[in-house]
């Protein structure tokens, strides 16, 4: 071809194919627009994608909007006639003239080589001002031709103003990596061109498809990895089947429209040792050179995934040293099924072949779902069953029952090691009946491998004992904390076999640590935590650390150690994030329980962001501590918010939860508060009837029991309830003498939170009794305790009466003696010492005798309209003991003790009409 003229060579060659320079009718894609726009001083673009992942058409849509800007863009589309590399630079020639006729070019021109084309394009724009780029097609073509100098040529050569855009579905064999590390190239694989949710959402709004459900279009990009022509074919099929839901449930790579697809544009077009390679590996989530070569049988695995790989045949990458791949999953859903459809005998081998070489790798959750998908059930529990526990101490326990869950009963029931793991994950769950259900098939299969006469003895006492921490387990949950408590003491005094699993030996620790929280016991709490953390550290559990974490916090906010509480919750937290983020159901272990602090030390805003991200995720497992934080602290958000509705109805979906659970804790923790906020609005006919239907009335705490010594924080959580309800009810006597026997108890205790409620509640009773000074005297013992660990809220939440004297002790100052300064000012920005209006409209004389509030004006209309107590407090929101208290302290303000006298003598002064 050597001196040949441009005339001559051009009528000699096949003329190339022309490419329309716009846009077809497929979505806007800004994303990577912006994106080749940023690297428009890159000397080679390179788009590298199987088919389907709209190379071509992207590189149209932007090489349109650089012609409208004025750029100079050629495009050539290459074929196997390329391989000559004079055809491939006259062709490239020719889209740069703008595809003149032969007879154009002067016929004295004389073409001696490619080199000479190249060279005269690369001058021609060397001094250009407009930007030229160069866009070559299905550039896989030339692979291994000598074509590929001619590109090679034109890259190197190209001046500063031209830019080389390649586009290929495998490989080119160009040599890239100068280019990588001199920053010269933008290179785009599948996960950048796939379609994202939004473009998904947005194509199927171009084709006039409105899924059933926005969701819809999230799992179709989900499904479809984001292939363009996946997408497109689920469009297609949805014009012949408008069944959203159907298609997409069946939307796999073993429906026709798309097998048909990589039948004919992927898996035929490959040798036939490709064709048996991909159909073998296929049956591998993911694999490696050394888990095909002992899983398939296949010599030569490392060359094969370069083959497919450089055939651009939907084989990813998983890691930057070239060890693991995996196909898009559509594609190897279509290879599965044309296994199964061609060599169906093959599978089982395979998948046993691949769980043993997992198994000695180390990879054991991906050798247990290849023994089951071999058929080898038994040989998937051996695999869980001998590393359950280490996936436990990872943190794993959700994958570890999702796994156990997959084997039939039968099988699993051969395994107790797996069976206590799965009882534990149970228990978390709070399903308790099932995780003693399994609990007892352990021990009767601990038992059937006792009697064999090969037994491992060693191996059976150590189940034995695990079985006994399950148990303990179940009790702690259940809240038996009496047997919790001796089996602990027993379990950790008797067993030295445990110094050899530092993981039941922190929850031992732990559970005898809430045992004998939960029973007022603080004298051992901190060598109890300090020995769990000690267990942990050898373990290396830092999941353990979480579930320590919320048990010590909740010991030191009952001891009204606010701070530490915070410390140690916000510490725990930390943990639970750091292993598995901020959206784990793990966090909410504790995040709940420091809300709850929060909200005792009056900081809202940090308890309520808590609440609203936590709540939703604490049900799935855990400690009930957290759902009893959770929920009550929620309640108390809403009638912070005046919602006493939403209030109510959170507890009562604690409640639900609690009996539907069996978590009495919970049931009788959420009907309490419950309770206390009806009777805090003066429904007292409802208050009573919860009381009975949900067993407080009956309950051991109802009333006082002296020659009873162990107490626990439940049974305190239902005498303060019933001592409300007994008040409520003019039964002030009884519920004095209750609140005065737990108040003692519980600051014998040292449970200096619980004596700032009882406390107050003593103070209130005192003064629906009619002693004022003996309710002052307590509720200044209640801001002593109160003031060290800023348990503002006790006070704030107060109800009447007390709120009325602490608001005039805040004025006086009598009784405020023992409380900081810094106490006294939160307190006193929370309550108003003297409320604006209390003294509004009132006549002078009355200034001798005190100030009528707005409150009592009302009290004393109703009265003087001849309701009797009941109906005013019904319709005041008021129990009726309270409207006694008002009318007490309308007494002492008028000078008068006479019901009718006083009503007169508030209308003689003008309080009243």
């Amino acid at each position: 071809m050597t001196g040949k003229t441009f005339a001559e060579m051009a009528s000699a060659i096949q003329r190339p194919r022309r490419r329309r320079i716009t846009p077809r009718a497929l979505i806007d894609r800004p994303r990577l627009y912006s994106l080749l726009d940023a690297h428009d001083h890159a000397r080679l673009i390179y788009l590298h994608a199987p088919a389907g992942y709209g190379k071509t058409i992207l590189l149209e849509q932007w090489a349109a909007l650089c012609a409208e800007a004025g750029d100079v863009v050629a495009w050539v589309s290459l074929d196997a006639r390329h391989h000559d590399p004079m055809i491939f630079a006259t062709h490239l020639d020719l889209a740069f003239s703008g595809h003149p006729e032969p007879s154009a070019q002067p016929a004295e021109t004389r073409i001696s080589n490619w080199q000479e084309i190249v060279r005269r394009l690369c001058d021609q724009f060397a001094n250009d001002p407009r930007r030229c780029r160069i866009v070559i097609d299905d550039a896989q073509e030339i692979h291994g031709s000598r074509a590929l100098a001619c590109l090679r040529t034109l890259i190197d050569e190209a001046p500063p103003e031209m830019q080389i855009v390649i586009a290929a579905r495998a490989d080119t064999g160009l040599p890239l990596g100068r280019l990588r590390a001199c920053e010269e190239i933008l290179e785009l694989g599948p996960e950048d061109l796939s379609f994202q949710a939004e473009e998904t959402r947005r194509y199927l709004e171009l084709k006039g498809l409105q899924p059933a459900n926005a969701d819809y279009a999230c799992l179709l990009q989900r499904r479809s990895e984001g292939w363009i022509v996946g997408i497109k074919l689920f469009c297609m099929a949805l014009n012949h089947e408008p069944d959203n839901r159907r298609i997409l449930e069946n939307f796999t790579g073993e429906r026709s429209e798309i097998a048909d697809f990589f039948l004919e544009d992927a898996f035929s077009r490959q040798p036939a040792d490709i064709q048996d390679f991909l159909l073998r590996s296929s049956l591998m989530e993911r694999f490696s050179p050394a888990l095909c070569e002992a899983a398939l049988g296949i010599a030569g695995s490392r060359d094969l995934i370069d083959r497919c790989e450089a055939a651009g045949l939907f084989i990813q990458r998983l890691d930057d040293t070239r060890t693991w791949y995996r196909y898009h999953q559509l594609f190897g859903e279509f290879l599965r099924r044309h296994l199964q459809d061609r060599m169906p005998r093959l599978t089982a081998p395979i998948y046993r072949r691949a769980a043993e070489w997992l198994t000695g790798t180390g990879n054991h959750v991906e050798a247990f779902h290849c023994a089951l998908r071999g058929q080898e059930p038994m040989l998937a529990a051996d695999i869980l069953d001998r590393t359950c526990d280490e996936l436990f101490a990872l943190g794993l326990q959700p994958m570890v029952q999702s796994m156990a869950e997959k084997l039939p009963s039968h099988i699993l029931a051969l395994y107790p090691r797996l069976t206590l793991s799965l009882a534990w994950r149970l228990n978390s769950q709070w399903r308790f009946s099932d995780a003693k259900s399994l609990v007892a098939v352990a021990e009767r299969r601990l038992g059937e491998m006792a009697q064999a006469p090969d037994a491992d003895h060693a191996l059976l006492r150590r189940l034995q004992l695990v079985v006994a921490h399950r148990s303990a387990q179940i009790a702690h949950s259940s809240y038996d904390i009496e047997p919790l408590e001796a089996r602990c003491v027993e379990m950790l005094g008797s067993q030295p076999e445990f110094d050899s699993d530092p993981d039941l030996m922190a929850s031992f620790h732990n559970s005898l640590h809430y045992a004998q929280r939960e029973q007022f016991q603080f004298g051992r709490i901190d060598q109890l935590e300090a020995r769990a953390r000690e267990q942990l550290a050898r373990s290396g559990g830092d999941q353990g650390l979480v579930f320590t974490a919320a048990i010590a916090g909740s010991s030191h906010l009952l001891m009204g150690q606010t701070a530490r509480a915070k410390a140690t919750f916000e510490a725990g937290l930390a943990v639970a994030q750091r292993i598995s983020g901020r959206h784990d159901p793990l966090g909410a272990v504790v995040a709940t329980a420091l809300a709850a602090v929060h909200y005792e030390c009056d900081e809202i805003a940090e308890a309520r962001s808590l609440i609203d991200h936590y709540v939703p995720l604490m049900t799935s497992a855990g400690l009930v501590e957290q759902l009893l934080h959770g929920w009550i602290t929620q309640a108390r958000l809403h009638l912070l918010d005046n919602e006493v509705d939403a209030g109510i109805a959170t507890l009562e979906e604690a409640a639900q939860f609690g009996s539907k659970q069996e978590l009495d804790r919970l049931r009788i923790g959420a009907s309490v508060e419950h309770l206390r906020i009806l009777l805090g609005q003066g429904r007292l006919e409802e208050a009573s009837r919860l009381a009975r239907r949900r067993g407080l009335t009956t309950h051991r705490a109802a009333e006082a029991t002296r020659g009873r010594q162990r107490f626990t924080v439940l049974d305190g959580e239902v005498a303060m309830a019933c001592c409300h309800l007994m008040a409520a009810s003019d039964r002030l006597l009884d519920a004095l003498r209750l609140a005065r026997q737990w108040r003692s108890f519980v600051s014998g205790a040292q449970a200096h939170y619980a004596t700032v409620e009882w406390d107050i509640l003593v103070a209130e009773l005192l003064l629906l009794s009619g002693e004022r000074l003996s309710a002052q005297r307590a509720l200044s013992h209640a801001l002593a305790h109160a003031a060290p660990a800023q348990l503002v809220r006790r006070f704030v939440d107060a109800r009447e009466p007390v709120a009325t004297l602490l608001r005039q002790m805040l004025h006086s100052g009598t009784g405020m003696e023992r409380a900081s300064d810094q106490f006294r000012t939160k307190l006193a920005a929370r309550i108003d010492p003297a409320p604006a209006g209390e003294n509004e409209g009132e006549d002078d004389d009355l200034a001798i005798f005190g100030r009528i509030t707005n409150r009592e004006v009302e009290i004393l209309s109703m009265v003087a309209s001849g309701l009797p107590n009941r109906q005013i407090g019904d319709q005041l929101g008021l129990t009726e003991g309270t409207v006694k208290w008002y009318l007490q302290q309308i007494y002492d303000k008028l000078g008068i003790r006479n019901r009718k006298l006083a009503v007169g003598r508030a209308q003689r002064l003008g309080v009243i009409a």
